[in-house]
């Protein structure tokens, strides 16, 4: 009789862990340490501190983070560097926005509609070779539509990728612009 009862206290107790949901994967922050150093060599690398001002939302204090993570890490002054580069960025904002499609019937609504967030930055890079400089402001910018259906761990996920995707191109622009002194 006990080992019935125990057999049955299992069983149960396999029943109501299969109805809770998996656990998911913690997920990573971006930290950009796992990054090379940009294959640019500067002498001296000045970043100026991001404005934090008051975030609308966490999504734009995720992307503020991001950027000065990525900028202290891929831009580093080298003995064998040349010129002086600064670092400013002057606004990063992330709109949202609440998209439905029309057309669909209201029943589908939790399949028809969308979270856009639009990714927006401008930085100003400065490389001073000996006496003269030469300056760029680079805007990018990069938007994702997220299902409103999804769960929060999707969300998140996608949230993440679009700021990686985002940096990655936030790179390129940089990397190809050929901030270079000739020593």
């Amino acid at each position: 009789m006990i080992l019935f009862k125990n057999l049955l206290l299992f069983v149960c107790l396999l029943a109501f862990s299969g109805c809770l949901t998996p656990s998911e994967t913690i997920l990573p922050s971006l930290t950009f340490h796992q990054y090379a150093q940009a294959p640019l060599y500067f002498q001296n690398v000045e970043v100026k501190t991001l404005p934090f001002s008051r975030s609308s939302h966490e999504v734009e204090s995720q992307l503020k983070d991001a950027l000065s993570s990525y900028f202290n890490v891929r831009f580093q002054s080298h003995d064998k560097g040349v010129g002086t580069l600064k670092i400013e960025p002057l606004s990063v904002t992330v709109e949202k926005t609440y998209l439905k499609d029309e057309k669909k019937s209201a029943l589908l609504s939790p399949w028809t509609s969308y979270d856009q967030y639009m990714f927006k930055a401008d930085i100003k890079l400065d490389l001073t070779c000996q006496d003269e400089g030469k300056g760029q402001v680079f805007t990018v910018v990069k938007g994702i539509k997220i299902p409103n259906h999804y769960s929060l761990y999707k969300r998140d996920i996608q949230i993440i990728s679009i700021m990686e995707s985002y940096i990655s191109k936030l790179d390129t622009a940089i990397l190809k612009a050929g901030f270079v002194c000739v020593q």
